[in-house]
């Protein structure tokens, strides 16, 4: 997230948004929805309360990286570009 935050606004206005940093963050998202689905798995079959109360506080960590990562997301995706157009059929 931090190379498409630093991405030069004079650059991101003619280029768009770093589209390649952007597909390695919706990577990261799919891994974390997969872990997510992982852990609540893993949460329906355990059957200590103090195992599931842990589980269900990564789940709430990794949903809130989620949410964080899919705003980012959208919020970069969307950025006015003169060429960016062009960038993508290349991408």
């Amino acid at each position: 997230m931090e190379r498409v935050e630093n991405r030069g606004k004079f650059k991101t206005f003619f280029f768009g948004a770093d589209y390649k940093n952007i597909g390695a963050i919706r990577s990261e998202l799919a891994t974390t929805e997969n872990h997510i689905s992982r852990l609540t798995r893993v949460k329906e079959q355990v059957e200590d309360e103090e195992t599931k109360t842990e589980l269900d506080e990564q789940i709430a960590v990794l949903e809130e990286a989620k949410s964080q990562a899919e705003s980012f997301i959208k919020e970069n995706e969307d950025k006015f570009s003169i060429f960016g157009w062009l960038i993508k059929l290349f991408n």
